[in-house]
């Protein structure tokens, strides 16, 4: 049988910061920025066109929530109502 070799040199696989392997801490901060830019994504992502609609049942008086862009449940109860 041969003997398993590292996955990382050891040198890397030392190095620690208060306990913290460097490739868990490397993989902790690129989960962090992954997480950090779906919500931006998500705000930023805000679609107009769901504006309009928001706008349009509202003015009919089918819709009072916050004009956001964001297609939430009440949004969708709604235009459920309106289709009916």
């Amino acid at each position: 049988m041969h003997a398993r070799r590292a996955r990382y040199p050891v040198a890397v696989q030392e190095q620690a910061w208060l306990g913290v392997r460097y490739i868990d801490m490397t993989r902790r901060f690129v989960l962090l920025a992954v997480a950090v830019g779906l919500v931006i994504v998500r705000l930023v992502s805000a679609d107009d066109n769901v504006r309009v609609v928001q706008m349009k049942l509202r003015d009919g008086g089918f819709y009072s929530g916050e004009i956001d862009g964001a297609y939430s449940s009440q949004l969708a109860a709604t235009l459920t109502g309106y289709q009916t």
